[in-house]
């Protein structure tokens, strides 16, 4: 009887480390992509640049990210962040296109959004400090995608862009 139960012992610790060393559960839908990259420099008399910066989501069919200009309650709207700061920061309002504007069943209300292929363009000053250090920019970007069953958490995507040295 005793090695019937030390057999059993055996088993349960061996299920229960089967059930302990099972692969974490595979991440959820990522239907959103961003890429980043310097589209332009202007260089200024105080040492600082104007770097435009153009960011391209690529969304897969049937999702969409809400626009910069979505407001109220509901949806996360697009943001756009710079550091490190203060020696790298926004210069002026980012670029974004128009938005598609419709009923969104998740919230019950129209909304501002994009699906394909949108570009943002996003001005920003870097300072002549940061321009001698050689580290590249981090853009951060905020977004919240949804298809039309459901919505992902807002998640924020950090892209790093190298300034070229400039030819002078």
């Amino acid at each position: 009887m005793r090695s019937r139960h030390g057999i059993l012992l055996i088993f349960g610790f061996l299920a229960l480390g089967c059930v302990e060393s099972k692969p974490p559960a595979a991440k959820g839908p990522q239907p959103v992509k961003w890429v980043a990259e310097v589209a332009g420099q202007t260089p200024s008399p105080d040492g600082s640049v104007l770097v435009n910066v153009r960011i391209r989501a690529t969304i897969d069919d049937g999702w969409h990210v809400y626009a910069p200009t979505q407001s109220g309650e509901g949806p996360t709207p697009l943001t756009v962040k710079v550091e490190p700061e203060p020696l790298i920061s926004l210069a002026s309002k980012i670029d974004a296109p128009a938005p598609e504007k419709s009923m969104d069943p998740n919230f019950g209300i129209e909304t501002e959004t994009y699906s394909g292929q949108p570009v943002i363009m996003v001005p920003v000053r870097v300072s002549a400090e940061a321009l001698k250090s050689g580290k590249p920019i981090d853009v951060k970007v905020r977004s919240q995608a949804c298809s039309d069953k459901f919505c992902l958490p807002a998640k924020t995507t950090t892209l790093s862009v190298t300034i070229p040295a400039s030819k002078t």
